[in-house]
């Protein structure tokens, strides 16, 4: 027992530590090991094709925006959109830098730009890793985003 703790809650402790080993090796299946199992997409466990092999991109138009992420645990930090390509029509593109560099985007901010772009879907949290939990009680996926490739044009 620990000093100054009552029976009741080392009680509680007990069941509470139980509980966290549970989800960590019952849930998880085994836990996560570093290295190239980081590269593993949950689903399949098999290595993510869409990193191994480029794809010709898409040529997209609009407006260049840059969002700087909160510097706290939110939705937002969480998933990790700093820019976002306003269409003409309306939509919006979650960007992420890949052959241009982060300060290359910025530097295009509010800017009407050409970009040739390649999806990439969006991926689910490993189990030991904190995310924000949707209405139905699982953990979000984090969104699709489009790599920027190349500027095509600047305006």
């Amino acid at each position: 027992m620990i000093r100054g703790m009552s029976d009741a809650a080392a009680v509680r402790c007990g069941r509470w530590m139980i509980l966290v080993t549970w989800c960590v090796y019952g849930c998880a299946g085994e836990p996560a090991k570093g290295g190239a199992a980081a590269d593993r997409s949950p689903e399949k466990g098999t290595m993510d094709a869409s990193r191994k092999a480029p794809q010709e991109g898409q040529v997209v138009r609009g407006r260049l925006q840059f969002r700087e992420l909160p510097a706290v645990k939110s939705v937002q930090a969480y998933e990790g959109v700093e820019f976002s390509l306003q269409g003409e029509g309306g939509e919006s593109l979650a960007l992420t830098p890949a052959a241009v560099p982060r300060e290359r985007l910025q530097a295009l901010d509010g800017k009407q730009v050409e970009l040739r772009v390649r999806r990439v879907e969006g991926a689910a949290p490993s189990p030991l890793e904190q995310a924000p939990l949707g209405p139905d009680g699982k953990p979000l996926r984090r969104p699709a985003r489009h790599e920027v490739l190349e500027v095509v044009s600047e305006r």
